[in-house]
């Protein structure tokens, strides 16, 4: 974002998506001289020594001014990955236990993209790697199927379905945060944010209604399902089937018999529901702080990290194989990465990012 002024670079009451949308690796001019008192050494031990509800708004300013100015070339990487960690995991606190400090979260979310920014600003893309940029605002996800495409957008009418890359319609269905095949004639459009959900048929809509948002509808053994954000398994005809002891879904993707559920507020895991058997078991993982979606490939699961802005390779016993991507704008980088699919050619790995309304590829052959 050039151009960015002072002001704006410390105003919170920015829309949301435009205030994260700045990295100290873009070139944003910023007067060193307004950095002159801030010192480095006394701000990190007090910000990594303490813990969200004890920090101040006006530390967090200055640390945001420091790491957008030239002195940000004299701190070491080993402090900024360990004062990144720490962000994060107080950045996953708020969601869990709710916080309302508005200003606070988002510098503390946006002071960790700038950290993660800095770390990888020399990673080296991997070859064939590409980066594609939308017209449509902060994308939550997309699908395509044929010549059909549907995104989920940020915008006044956040559905948008294309046919042959031509614009076919555009919808506003509640807040959605994801789409997903149902069968050959409809598409769920689930929400974390906005009650019940929808079906997006070739020219018809239905309402799926609900008293909490429903990430994921579809179909089992020949009968339509959902689950909830408070993780309630339902059939429509049918109502509720079980309770599966989660509190807070964030995303839901449905792989054969499988249901894959992330949650925000549950670091270093994910959940997987095994429909026929009705048993819920959990994965813990050391390297995924938020898993924002996951992909299955070849046997393999793929999971991108909406922290750190990487792409994990794990094998079918949730072993690592690979760290993947970078964080940053353009081929190769990450950042806040929402969604992840295969490309229609089988050719390459897609990775939508929401900050900067982007899709990031990274071909299949590199993840042998």
């Amino acid at each position: 974002m050039v151009g960015l002024s002072f002001k704006d670079l410390l105003n919170p009451e920015l829309d949301s998506s435009g205030f994260y949308d700045v990295l100290p690796t873009d070139r944003v001019e910023i007067d060193d001289e307004k950095v002159e008192a801030i010192s480095w050494a006394p701000l990190f031990s007090k910000l990594s020594n303490s813990s969200f509800r004890e920090w101040a708004l006006e530390d967090l300013k200055n640390l945001t001014l420091l790491l957008m100015s030239s002195k940000v070339a004299h701190v070491s990487p080993e402090n900024i990955s360990d004062l990144a960690r720490h962000f994060s995991l107080e950045y996953i606190k708020t969601l869990k236990e709710k916080t309302s400090e508005k200003s606070k979260k988002m510098f503390v979310q946006r002071l960790n993209f700038f950290l993660r920014a800095l770390l990888d600003k020399d990673a080296i893309p991997p070859y064939e790697s590409q980066c594609e940029y939308l017209t449509y605002k902060y994308p939550w996800d997309w699908i395509k199927r044929g010549d059909e495409t549907i995104f989920i957008v940020s915008e006044e009418k956040n559905v948008i379905h294309l046919k042959s890359n031509a614009l076919q319609r555009s919808l506003r269905l509640g807040l959605p945060t994801q789409v997903d095949e149902v069968d050959g004639n409809w598409f769920s459009v689930g929400s974390q944010f906005s009650n019940g959900a929808f079906l997006l048929g070739h020219e018809e809509v239905q309402h799926l209604p609900h008293d909490n948002p429903v990430p994921l509808a579809f179909i089992f053994k020949d009968e339509l399902h959902f689950l909830d954000i408070k993780g309630n398994l339902h059939s429509k005809n049918s109502g509720k089937i079980m309770g599966l002891d989660l509190a807070n879904v964030s995303r839901v993707r449905k792989y054969g018999s499988h249901l894959i559920i992330m949650d925000w507020t549950h670091p270093f895991s994910l959940h997987i529901f095994e429909l026929e058997a009705n048993r819920l078991s959990s994965v813990s993982f050391e390297e995924v702080f938020i898993p924002n979606d996951v992909f299955m490939y070849q046997g393999d699961y793929f999971i991108i990290d909406k922290q750190q802005g990487y792409l994990f390779q794990f094998n079918a016993r949730f072993e690592l194989k690979k760290r993947l991507l970078s964080f940053g704008r353009g081929p190769g980088k990450l950042f806040d990465p929402a969604a992840i699919r295969l490309s229609q050619d089988n050719q390459f790995l897609e990775i939508l990012n929401w900050v900067p309304s982007s899709v990031s590829t990274i071909p299949v052959h590199s993840l042998a």
